[in-house]
């Protein structure tokens, strides 16, 4: 384990919180730590930097007695719990299995989550290749634990493991990933106790499985039938090829996923009848059988991402579809199929990146009810007016384009309120006064643009971006989720521009 290390705290200007403690004038600048109540060391102890990371937590100072004594024990410091077998202070260390099982026992009981990673590239540490190593580790924790993820660890966990699963009788999620043992269904008939289960994920190492044809999976385990709970099914094998029709015993399915079953045959009828099912996903699957044979649903959202689909409306008969990803699919010179097949499913969300189309077809203004359009990476110069008609778009993707400037069509969109032109390396500012280009979405709140690296802007383009940064106030930003509101008067708005990692302020009049 990381070595421990000692420190000392001092807290200044705290008040005193214990019942009965009495602290003089002379003392109200410098309080004890004895007089704070557990549940305020242990905010302390969360809000401290080395703190940020649960898997780092056990090199945080030990300050005094009493503090370590708090650590030791149960408490909500220890909910989520991740064992990064390749995450280690130094190369050297090695990760001792009777040292980590005598950590959790003394704090199992408070354990929700547990995280293993990365034990196949780990070749010190202690724990047994047998799969039998992790037993008294899930007997610390099966009071409580929530959550349990596997990735990249078939040393430790294999078949054998399956027997000790049902000591987690709390167990809500089950997730198994990059798993490169050939698992029996035999193996899943232990799962059937945990009633608990909704989520459960068993995902094959993709790379291992094309070259190897060694998979993780050889049919559908049909015990997962008793789990009668589970809302979210992800399966992702080449030896998966059929759904049997006992799928829809699961009454309670929201999100089904099967990503990465190259070998898949048609979907089974009976799937549209689980009412609840509202996300499905097909990515990486080779042919349109599975497509054709996607009737009669009722989703929230499907995606068919690099799905092998070259023709745009293959199947989909009769269904209604609110988020449809179709990205990475070479549809080519077929696009006028999107509008005579798509039509009908009342889509808001539609993706369609690098999908080899040079153009959109004239009558997309048929997706009157569209919110969300990617079309990113596909190489288009230019886009049809009767895009414009998109009344509702809120939000669109054009990076990657060969725009020499903007399209008309996307100039006309007044609901527009995020915009991208990442990579547009042929795009320039046709406007000296930027200030009235951006002004021309009444919306608009979050635009994005920067050309990759070597390519520049115009100098006309650069002039008016130098306008443009007169009149903004930089700021940086940490992640790329930002929230944005009316600020200011009604008449007044602000805009983030996001350029090279850096987002600027502009409040325009309109």
């Amino acid at each position: 384990m990381p070595p421990r290390r000692s420190g000392r705290l001092k807290l200044v200007e705290a008040p005193c919180l214990a019942s009965k403690a009495e602290v003089s004038d002379s003392n109200k600048k410098r309080v004890s730590i004895n007089c704070l109540p557990d549940a305020l060391l242990l905010q302390v102890l969360a809000s401290t930097e080395p703190c940020q990371a649960a898997e780092r937590r056990e090199v945080l100072p030990l300050v005094c007695k009493r503090w370590n004594l708090l650590l030791q024990a149960p408490s909500a410091l220890w909910e989520s719990l991740v064992l990064d077998f390749c995450r280690k202070d130094a190369p050297h260390q090695r990760l001792l299995r009777s040292a980590i099982q005598g950590w959790m026992k003394a704090r199992g009981s408070s354990i929700k989550s547990l995280t293993l990673k990365n034990s196949s590239a780990d070749t010190t540490h202690s724990f047994a290749h047998n799969g039998r190593s992790l037993g008294d580790m899930f007997k610390a924790v099966a009071g409580g634990l929530q959550s349990l993820e596997v990735d990249n660890c078939n040393d430790i966990f294999t078949q054998s493991t399956f027997e000790d699963l049902p000591m987690l009788t709390q167990l809500k999620k089950l997730h198994i990933s990059n798993c490169r043992k050939g698992l029996l269904s035999s193996s899943f008939d232990c799962l059937r106790s945990l009633s608990n289960l909704q989520d459960l994920k068993i995902a094959g190492d993709t790379d291992y499985e094309n070259v190897l044809t060694l998979n993780c999976l050889s049919s559908f385990p049909t015990a997962l039938f008793r789990l009668t709970n589970l809302t979210s099914l992800s399966l992702s094998s080449r030896g998966l090829t059929d759904i049997p029709s006992g799928i829809s015993t699961l009454t309670q399915l929201q999100k089904l996923t099967l990503d990465g079953c190259n070998n898949l045959k048609p979907l089974p009828a009976l799937l549209c009848s689980i009412k609840s099912l509202q996300e499905l996903s097909l990515t990486d699957i080779a042919g349109s059988l599975v497509v054709d044979s996607i009737r009669n649903f009722t989703l929230e959202k499907l995606s068919l991402r690099k799905s092998g689909v070259h023709v745009l409306g293959v199947g989909l008969t009769n269904c209604t579809i609110k988020q449809l990803d179709v990205s990475h699919n070479a549809f080519a010179g077929n696009a006028p199929g999107l509008i005579d097949k798509y039509q009908h499913l009342g889509l808001e969300v539609l993706n369609l990146n690098s999908c080899a189309l040079d153009t959109l077809p004239a009558g997309i203004n048929a997706f009157t009810a569209l919110k969300v359009l990617d079309l990113g990476y596909n190489g288009m110069v230019d886009l049809p007016d009767s895009m414009s008609s998109l009344t509702h778009l809120e939000c669109l993707n054009l990076q990657g384009n060969c725009f020499p400037i903007l399209p008309q069509a996307v100039q006309k969109l007044k609901s527009l309120c995020c915009l991208s032109l990442v990579a547009c390396n042929y795009l320039e500012i046709p406007c000296w006064d930027a200030v009235a280009f951006f002004a021309k979405w009444p919306r608009l709140r979050t635009i994005w643009m920067w050309k990759t690296d070597g390519v520049e802007y115009q100098n006309y383009s650069k002039a008016a971006l130098q306008q443009l940064k007169t009149k903004l106030k930089r700021k940086r930003t940490r992640d790329s989720t930002l929230c944005y509101e009316m600020q200011g008067a009604p008449d007044m708005r602000n805009i983030e521009l996001i350029m090279h990692g850096l987002t600027s302020s502009l409040t325009l009049s309109t």
